[in-house]
């Protein structure tokens, strides 16, 4: 691990936020821990159509982050991360769903959230807190926290709800994200190898599925 990503995760629990430079540059220093045992794509035909759509979401969210796509992940698991200050990776078992735009969208949108509300740093800032108590297991770490555990079921409701608003708010179909998520579930019964990551690390798809409804019908 580089000294300064060392010396940043012991100093974030004394903060409960951090400013855009900050959690820029920690996203920027984690980028290559997350990368360093995974093939990315980086083909700009894959990569422009979701970045237009992150960008055309980017001002909903209030916050002026650079918002943007690192690379497709080349791996048949369904996923996607956002590490702090936006940097975001598709997992091409997510593309491979053919999730209509409005539906992909919506998943953008979950995963711009993330960044736009801090989550990852504020579950490092967690984690490191927690680490500095004692309480934790046997080999883990502050990255873990986020690389391989994620950023908490609290989190993952709050990324549906925010990430739904700021792709209805860029003209998307409001329904794409419970859509996107109802398809999920579908693959959790007929492929449950390819959805493993994405139940380690997010609370139950079914429960997701409930909350957008009811978010959707207070409309």
């Amino acid at each position: 691990m580089r000294l300064w990503v060392l010396l940043l995760l012991l100093w974030v629990p004394c903060f409960a936020w951090a400013d855009d430079a900050t959690e820029l540059d920690l996203g920027h220093q984690m980028a290559p821990l997350f990368e360093k045992d995974k093939t990315i794509s980086r083909d700009l035909r894959v990569l422009a159509p979701l970045q237009a759509m992150v960008d055309r979401m980017a001002p909903a969210t209030g916050r002026a982050l650079p918002y943007r796509i690192e690379g497709i992940v080349q791996s048949e698991q369904v996923n996607a991360m956002t590490l702090p200050g936006g940097h975001i990776y598709v997992y091409q078992g997510l593309l491979d769903m053919g999730l209509s735009r409005d539906q992909m969208a919506g998943v953008l949108g979950h995963e711009m959230a993330h960044a736009a509300l801090s989550h990852g740093y504020k579950r490092l800032r967690e984690a490191s807190a927690a680490r500095r108590l004692g309480h934790r297991l046997h080999g883990f770490n502050t990255l873990n926290a986020l690389l391989l555990d994620g950023v908490g079921r609290r989190y993952e409701y709050q990324a549906d709800a925010y990430g739904t608003r700021y792709a209805t708010a860029a003209g998307y179909d409001p329904a794409g994200l419970l859509e996107a998520l109802q398809r999920i579930q579908h693959l959790e019964t007929v492929r449950p190898g390819v959805m493993a990551r994405l139940l380690a690390t997010h609370p139950p798809t079914a429960e997701r599925i409930d909350r957008l409804k009811t978010q959707l019908k207070s409309r």
